[in-house]
């Protein structure tokens, strides 16, 4: 069954979104890139975009708590933990309007990087200093334009294996601009998800909104970078001792 359903997913279910929802922002695009400048409802179908991997995937169900602490006439840096793929359409459930930061080979993947750059998603070769500042560049005029950014403070997936190292990009960021951080953390209920394309086991994420955390609330950005390290990887040990209780 498992196999069965994974095949589904994978050769139906993923290409039906892509071969669908890609013609539909294009046409949002062109119709609305001269007058919106924020791209507002070019966000709004790419989060319909991302949710639809998650509704359409029978292994997986995700639970969101804390949206109660977003103020949606606020801009932030939002700081999720990153463990595997499925944390990108996840994040994407909570429909607020923000701006990626991505790994810039995803650039060229067809349909899905093709809406990433209609998205104006903020590309970055982490080997290159000269791309670092022009992601840095571009963070701080959608920030003054009125765009969250979504930022990996790890910069690459754990894989499950608990938080890696923060980096500080992301918080030398919010102080100079004076935004407040919104931590996320995403936890599973299961640790080994796929094998090959293959879907192993039926999970829950939990994506938990925590409060937002003033720039100058810590006079250095790394007691700020710890501070929020501390409140996602708290969320994380609790969901860890719940599922060794159960």
């Amino acid at each position: 069954m498992h196999l069965i359903l994974s095949l589904l997913y994978w050769m139906i279910a993923i290409p039906a979104i892509v071969l669908v929802m890609f013609p539909l922002s294009f046409s949002v695009w062109c119709l609305t890139v001269l007058f919106d400048k924020r791209l507002r409802l070019l966000q709004f179908i790419a989060n319909i975009w991302g949710s639809l991997f998650i509704w359409l995937n029978p292994f997986v169900s995700v639970e969101i708590t804390g949206k109660e602490n977003i103020d949606p006439k606020k801009t932030y840096i939002i700081t999720p933990n990153h463990s595997f793929l499925l944390d990108i359409p996840a994040l994407h459930l909570l429909f607020i309007h923000f701006k990626w930061i991505s790994k810039a080979s995803l650039r060229r993947v067809p349909f899905i990087g093709w809406n990433m750059v209609l998205n104006k998603t903020i590309f970055i070769n982490r080997t290159d200093q000269k791309s670092q500042l022009k992601m840095m560049r571009s963070c701080e005029e959608n920030l003054a334009l009125g765009n969250s950014i979504m930022i990996f403070p790890e910069g690459t997936r754990s894989r499950g294996q608990g938080l890696g190292k923060f980096l500080d990009g992301g918080f030398l960021l919010a102080k100079k601009m004076k935004c407040d951080i919104l931590p996320v953390a995403l936890t599973y209920s299961e640790t080994e998800i796929i094998k090959g394309f293959i879907f192993t086991k039926f999970l829950k994420i939990k994506v938990e909104v925590l409060k937002a955390i003033p720039s100058d609330e810590f006079k250095k950005t790394r007691e700020l970078r710890d501070n929020v390290k501390m409140r996602i990887e708290s969320v994380l040990q609790k969901q860890r001792a719940e599922t060794i209780t159960l």
